[in-house]
């Protein structure tokens, strides 16, 4: 997750709202460019990007004119370039590149998104949501041990923020380093105790330790806070399976694929499962969907090959 709301509170600007200028320079008969004159309840103004930090623009005292630039032409203005041009205007405003950050990522322009997280940095060295958001493009971009670095550099200068425990707890996780991780999931829930998606992750760091019934309850505690968590229900059934349960794995796995019906794993398992009951047919369906849903998905096909051989053997 991006993290925006990083700016400390700043005192309230005595500036009317970018709108309300408008409105006052109309009325005093300024001489502007028509596609200016627009009133307060003109769509152009809808046409604003969504932001916390535009609702509140006179806040960070951002150049008007950079503004004038998204209501001259705002419906081919894409949100990357309305922010660039507020930095243009403002190049050591801090919060305005964490948008044009989370604009370029939203695009998938990482490269550009990695530049600009990074000249972040530099302008506001002890910013942790600022190394926070690096880490984030990092991680995406695979490059987990300088995502962690960034991660463990955030709660280092901001200890309470939690997504940067829990995004480092998700890559300690992936590197086996379990204790790690689960330290951190725990600071996470300790933070953010609503956190779905933490409890789910504490509970798999502690079910590849081989402490099902602790993962049980974590996947539990998951879904009480977000009911129709698909993950979560996955996680519970291959938790069963582990357990020898396997009809109970088989209802959990089919609420995974009712709540995610593209959700290729859960066909598989579930796939599994009938396979361990003896329900060939009901299997193969389920193979046959996983592989429907994802072509490339190699253990799906080896899945389906191997049952229809059995299925041939046993008539």
């Amino acid at each position: 997750m991006w993290i925006l709301s990083a700016a400390p509170a700043l005192p309230e600007s005595t500036r009317p709202p970018i709108s309300a200028r408008y409105e006052h320079r109309q009325r005093q008969g300024d001489q502007e460019p028509a596609a200016h004159r627009f009133p307060r309840s003109h769509p152009v103004y809808r046409n604003l990007p969504s932001s916390p930090y535009l609702n509140a623009m006179n806040t960070y005292n951002v150049n008007i004119a950079a503004v004038d630039a998204m209501l001259i032409n705002p419906t081919t203005m894409t949100t990357v370039e309305f922010y660039r041009s507020l930095v243009a205007h403002e190049p050591n405003n801090v919060e305005v590149r964490m948008c044009l950050g989370a604009a370029l990522s939203a695009q998938g322009r990482w490269d550009e998104a990695i530049g600009c997280c990074e000249r972040v940095v530099a302008l506001a060295p002890n910013l942790g949501e600022g190394h926070h958001n690096l880490g984030s493009v990092f991680k995406t971009r695979g490059r987990l041990d300088e995502a962690a670095a960034c991660f463990q550099r955030a709660v280092a200068l901001n200890p309470d923020l939690s997504e940067a425990h829990h995004n480092l707890g998700a890559i300690l996780k992936t590197q086996g380093r379990l204790d790690e991780a689960i330290v951190c999931f725990h600071r996470t829930l300790e933070l953010d105790p609503d956190n779905a998606e933490a409890h789910r992750r504490l509970g798999t760091a502690l079910a590849a330790q081989g402490r099902l019934d602790e993962a049980i309850v974590c996947y539990r505690q998951a879904l009480s806070i977000k009911p129709g968590y698909a993950d979560a229900y996955y996680n519970l059934g291959t938790a069963s399976i582990a357990k020898r349960q396997v009809a109970e794995a088989i209802g959990f796995f089919r609420q995974a694929v009712f709540f995610k019906p593209d959700f290729a794993e859960a066909h598989h398992n579930l796939g599994t499962a009938f396979v361990v009951q003896g329900r060939f047919g009901k299997a193969i369906a389920c193979f046959r969907r996983a592989v429907a849903l994802k072509p490339d998905f190699a253990q799906a096909r080896v899945s389906l090959n191997a049952v229809i051989e059995i299925r041939k053997q046993v008539g």
